[in-house]
């Protein structure tokens, strides 16, 4: 053990100094966290401040202290590093201003510790702009390089709704024909660019379908498919003839209702368009002559919209997290779960900004924010002996691996009860955003598998609840809703998501894309250049659809302009475009709806947001070939992060099932992936457990060497193992320290700890080098007994492993025993 006096106030630096006196009274510590149930371990000496003497009778530097005392008084900086080993240190600044001393022989003072987790911790509210240059402190640490993500549209059941403005529409006979519709009032305007009109009626011209403009009740946004027209509660009358037109893609459509003297209708109308392109109209006109009463409810028009595909810059989340820990600390991190051939390596990072196509404004990021994310997964973080900050989630922190053994255990003050984060009977998993939460919601976003979800327990003599609450945004809706600002909304509109977090499921963009669309474009030649402009009128951003210069773009047939192209230049609603083939003039000048075809290769854009791969049987989910983030359902990522949690809170009634008492939205949802079929908002059984319910209290080791605990805290924070003893009954105990406290002085350590779950029964099998027992404990030799029909191993020094199992629950290689004699055989020929 070595120490350090670092004189920071001036240019004195760094001495080595004699052991202060204080040494014999620290007590070193690991600590679970305890706020949400967290699992990662801190370490420090007597609390994070201990009292310390330095005295004229060693090389303490007193000369020195006393200097920076009277020199620089309170605000003196002086840092004091206890080096155990290579891996293991503390360092705590001196605390001058409770300092006591006579001014020439002691100097007395507190220590309080100052190590790379405490700056962690006193700065993870800080927001980090990942692209900036420079760390907290001022230096320079490289801004992070977004890549560009493709987002598929999803199609979004939208519905707008026209009330009439009155109950009953009346023609008179000594009016010419009317066109005539009373649903004047816009009730609900979901579809994009719904309209009503100034009067519900008005007289036809020569040509009657000059009135439909009157009329004009949808004008495409966005690509409408399976449009639904429904007009309700139709009751007419009429004594010549009334007619229903409906308009649509040039198109004109008649429904004749009556057409006879006296003629009535009464029911519903309903009418199907498979789809309508961007710009093309829907209007619905009622043209009667004659004397005719004519009353409807409303009318209403719900239909898929399918927006323009765009792409969006984003960041790797495993790089979001270093960037975090070395702008706020300096340190990297230790996270293969997230890094590369990680189960979250493909998991990207947007904001709002990032969705909507604005970049140049900060990407900001506090470690709250991805703490207050990582309940979907069940993780969190810790300072590992390796000095890096490792991120893991439960499995990671609960390791099938042992860290230490102790048999010299004091058991007069050893008590057990039950760990309150098990004792629950109510389960909640929950994320903060989706659309469906928002005023306005679009309709059926109810079809969102991103929402809430909760569990209650067969327990019944416990209240407590849990729950798991995720802040970043997985929910496809409001992706989709955020996603299309960025062909609407310009760089200096304000948004309310602008900075909301969205985590993204991604896979690499394998093969180039072409996508066909139809906008209304104007078409400009310019014949000093010879080359063709496009422009829009703010209806499509062509930047966020990723066409960028010397990309093909092709002009379908049967334009006047058709034809494949190279493009030249591209701003925010404009192309400029040098033809390949052939040749353009001015004839082909003009404003009209253009379909066109532009190409994104897979280098430009390497991502892709993840939808429906490897999914299999889909039920109950709209649009499913594009839907984001299904790999993170609810139901997916409470089976596979939250199931030893659940396990282990059900454990007393391991027969019953959790019961689903409330899903939103989507429960129903059902799909088959990596072999696992799952409903939503099914009820199921929670299997294999970590831990028990058991807390293990006043864990008292006595005559423990200070190397033995170093080693042993070094262990726990490089494996996150659990630690064997046997108590007074030579019961096998197996415990995960959540409080753990070395005395130096009593060479004491003080332990309460979480029960490791053991199963009833034993698997045995043979690996090349070694034996394998419950697929965790490696040994080079089995040592072995069977009493009163129970099979007992043991360790080097004849401690046990393992509480004794019953024969028949011994498995050998693969093999179940038929008596206990074939087993004594197999354990033999296992040797």
């Amino acid at each position: 053990m070595r120490f350090y006096l670092n004189f920071k106030s001036d240019s004195y630096g760094t001495k080595v100094i004699d052991e202060p006196f204080g040494m014999d009274g620290i007590k070193f510590s690991l600590k679970q966290k305890t706020d949400g149930g967290g699992m990662a371990r801190d370490i420090s000496f007597s609390g994070g401040e201990v009292e310390f003497e330095f005295t004229h009778m060693r090389n303490h530097e007193l000369k020195q202290i006393l200097f920076y005392h009277r020199k620089f008084g309170f605000e003196a900086e002086v840092v004091l590093t206890i080096e155990i080993d290579e891996n293991n240190s503390y360092t705590a600044d001196l605390d001058f201003a409770t300092a006591t001393t006579d001014d020439l022989e002691y100097f007395k003072c507190k220590a309080i510790e100052n190590n790379k987790l405490q700056v962690i911790k006193s700065r993870k509210d800080v927001k980090v702009n990942l692209l900036s240059d420079l760390d907290l402190d001022g230096n320079y640490i490289g801004a992070l390089t977004p890549e560009r993500m493709l987002l598929l549209a999803k199609p979004v059941v939208q519905s707008s709704k026209w009330e009439n403005n009155n109950q009953t529409g009346v023609v008179n006979s000594n009016f010419p024909a009317i066109a005539y519709n009373p649903c004047i009032n816009l009730v609900k305007s979901a579809i994009e660019d719904s309209y009503t009109f100034f009067d519900d009626f008005t007289f036809f011209l020569s040509n009657e379908d000059t009135n439909k403009s009157n009329f004009r009740m949808i004008k495409a946004k966005n690509s409408l498919k399976n449009i639904k027209i429904s007009i309700k509660n139709v009751e007419m009358t009429s004594t010549n003839s009334c007619e229903l037109f409906l308009y649509y893609s040039g198109k004109k459509v008649s429904l004749k209702l009556a057409n006879s003297s006296n003629g009535v209708f009464v029911g519903d109308i309903f009418y199907n368009i498979d789809s309508l392109n961007r710009d093309e109209e829907i209007a619905i006109v009622f043209r009667a002559i004659g004397n005719n009463i004519i009353k409807l409810d409303y009318i209403e028009i719900e239909a898929e919209s399918i927006a323009y595909n765009s792409i969006s810059k984003s960041l790797r989340l495993v790089d979001v997290m270093r960037q975090v820990i070395k702008s706020i600390s300096g340190l990297d991190i230790n996270a293969p779960r997230f890094d590369a051939l990680g189960q979250f390596y493909d998991n990207r990072l947007v904001d709002g900004n990032f969705l909507r196509g604005i970049n140049d404004k900060s990407f900001n990021i506090s470690l709250k924010d991805l703490e207050d994310s990582f309940p979907e997964f069940k993780g969190d973080y810790e300072i590992g002996s390796d000095g890096k900050i490792f991120f893991g989630i439960e499995s990671d922190y609960y390791q099938p691996i042992e860290s230490g053994f102790f048999d010299n255990t004091q058991f007069a003050s050893m008590n057990k009860t039950f760990n309150p984060k098990y004792s629950v009977n109510e389960f909640g998993f929950k994320y903060k955003n989706y659309q469906s939460l928002k005023e306005g919601e679009e309709l059926n976003s109810a079809d969102t598998i991103h929402g809430e979800s909760k569990f209650v327990f067969f327990n019944k003599n416990v209240e407590n609840k849990k729950n798991a609450e995720v802040e970043w945004t997985r929910d496809a809706f409001l992706i989709e809703s955020t996603r299309r600002k960025a062909l609407e909304i310009t760089e200096a509109t304000a948004s309310q998501d602008d900075d909301t977090l969205f985590c993204i499921d991604s896979v690499i963009t394998t093969f180039n894309n072409e996508f066909t669309e139809v906008t209304e474009l104007q078409h400009i030649f310019d014949s000093s250049s010879a080359r063709v402009t496009l422009r829009n009128d703010g209806s499509v951003n062509f930047m966020s659809l990723g066409i960028i210069v010397d990309s093909i773009f092709i002009i379908q047939p049967e334009d006047k302009n058709a034809g494949t192209y190279r493009v030249f230049s591209v701003t925010q609603n404009s192309l400029e475009l040098t033809r390949l083939v052939g040749i353009n003039n001015s004839i082909g000048n003009g404003t009209r709806p253009t379909k066109y075809t532009y190409s994104l290769s897979k280098e430009h854009v390497p991502f892709t947001n993840y939808t429906n791969q490897g999914f299999s049987e889909t039920k109950n989910l709209n649009a499913a070939d594009s839907y984001s983030n299904r790999r993170y359902s609810i139901a997916r990522s409470v089976r596979k992060y939250w199931n030893a949690y659940l396990a282990t809170c059900n454990l007393y009634w391991s027969d019953k099932e959790l019961k689903n008492t409330w899903y939103k939205n989507n429960g129903k949802y059902t799909a088959k992936y990596d072999g696992i079929t799952l409903i939503e908002d099914e009820n199921f059984i929670p299997a294999n457990p970590i831990l028990t319910p058991i807390l293990y209290n006043d864990i008292v080791f006595a005559n423990v060497e200070f190397e033995d605990f170093i080693a042993l805290q070094t262990s726990i924070r490089s494996n996150r193992g659990y630690i064997r003893s046997i108590d007074n009954t030579q019961r096998v105990i197996k415990i995960y320290p959540v409080d753990m406290e070395y005395s130096l002085l009593e060479k004491e350590l003080m332990m309460k700890g979480e029960e490791k779950f053991e199963p009833i029964s034993m698997t045995i099998s043979t690996q090349f080098e070694y034996i394998l027992i419950n697929s965790e404990t490696r040994v080079n030799f089995l040592d072995w007994e069977i009493l009163d029909e129970k099979l007992y191993l043991y360790d080097t020094n004849r401690f046990r492993l393992y509480n004794g199992v019953y024969w028949f629950e011994v498995s050998v290689n693969g093999g179940t025993p038929k008596n206990i004699s074939q087993l004594k055989e197999w354990l033999n020929l296992v040797n």
